[in-house]
């Protein structure tokens, strides 16, 4: 088996806004590697763990539903 190493393969940027959603979506792997994605989860987690904080220090407990697809 031989594989061709294609020159003319061009990957789509997927970081630019005006990329296609499903582009977007079907390659989200890829664009959680992006620097301002990946800012923006790691904003998201400390906003996060602070609501988690808070609450449990006033008592609160979390809890996490299963549901079915």
């Amino acid at each position: 088996m031989t594989l061709e190493y294609r020159s003319s393969f061009v990957f789509p940027c997927l970081f630019l806004q005006e990329a296609d959603v499903d582009l977007k979506l079907d390659n989200r792997h890829l664009v959680i590697r992006d620097e301002n994605t990946s800012k923006i989860l790691r904003i998201r987690s400390y906003l996060m763990q602070a609501f988690r904080d808070h609450f449990f220090e006033h008592g609160y407990y979390e809890v996490v539903l299963s549901f079915t697809v």
